[in-house]
């Protein structure tokens, strides 16, 4: 998980650089929707792991208000640094440490609370 969700992280510094080649941006782009296609799946495999399925619909539900919420503000947040900063270079470079922030604290996580299931 850890690598798969440092991948965003990568792809934001890359993008902070400005003056990509095209196999730059493209990697850019591969590395930031290959991580958003794994990242619902992976919040519902941890939530099934750590929190059990007793709470499973409700705990998952809140997670994914708050992610669907950072998804919906983050172009308008985005917009609002370029109109100030006139570049992407400075929230992309904030973009990249905090994926990566959050990323690292995946290795506090501990044990799964809950084993598999039959």
């Amino acid at each position: 998980a850890l690598v798969i969700l440092s991948a965003p992280g990568l792809a934001c510094w890359l993008l902070a650089q400005g003056g990509l080649s095209y196999g730059q941006a493209l990697l850019s782009i591969c590395l930031i929707g290959f991580a958003l296609g794994v990242e619902y799946d992976l919040l519902a495999f941890l939530v099934a792991r750590y929190f059990g399925m007793r709470s499973y619909t409700q705990i998952y539900a809140l997670l994914y208000v708050c992610f669907a919420m950072g998804a919906g503000f983050a172009p308008a947040i985005f917009g609002w640094s370029f109109d100030r900063d006139k570049s992407y270079a400075g929230i992309l470079t904030l973009a990249c440490g905090l994926l990566l922030v959050g990323a690292l604290s995946l290795l506090g996580l501990g044990r799964y609370r809950h084993g598999r299931q039959a």
